[in-house]
């Protein structure tokens, strides 16, 4: 490995280098803390670029009483049901933000969805193809710090809306 890389993993971490990495085309599969995911093959998520008539109205509540919390402000991801996705979701089981996993690169745009959380910890998703979906949200904390992440998985199909409540059952646990 050369001395620039070297530094760049020393200084920003073996996650970062590995994003980077394969964000400039590198690699085919992405090293995290001593596990390989799975590779991403764009034909395993070809039906999720289709538009469709489905959609999925949702809601995070977390907790009643004097401390609710919930997601405003914040991203909430739909991801494809898929092997590539559930290595994403057991990372954020193991505390490892949104951002963290390269839910944001640009790569992925038409694959991964996302909604904004509104003030009522509600989200929405329209024109989704028939599909099996995971959805990932993380609760919003003091100072603009991201909480800990909820998961629930969903079925679309063509012309029905689902409803999903993401609440203390939706926890990924550490």
């Amino acid at each position: 490995m050369n001395q620039a890389i070297k530094q760049f993993q020393k200084r920003f971490g073996s996650r970062a280098l590995a994003i980077c990495l394969c964000s400039l085309g590198a690699c085919s599969t992405i090293e995290h803390i001593g596990k390989t995911d799975p590779t991403f093959n764009l034909a395993d998520h070809a039906q999720y670029l289709q538009s469709g008539l489905a959609a999925i109205r949702g809601t995070v509540a977390v907790g009643t009483g004097v401390n609710p919390q919930s997601c405003i402000g914040g991203v909430v991801y739909l991801m494809p049901d898929t092997p590539f996705f559930e290595s994403k979701v057991g990372y954020a089981a193991s505390g490892d933000s949104p951002e963290d996993l390269g839910l944001q690169d640009d790569r992925l745009d038409h694959i991964v969805r996302r909604a904004q959380c509104d003030i009522a910890g509600q989200f929405a998703f329209d024109g989704l193809p028939e599909a099996h979906w995971v959805i990932l949200a993380t609760l919003s904390m003091p100072k603009g710090a991201n909480g800990p992440a909820l998961v629930a998985r969903v079925v679309t199909q063509p012309g029905l809306t689902q409803q999903v409540t993401l609440n203390e059952a939706n926890l990924l646990k550490k």
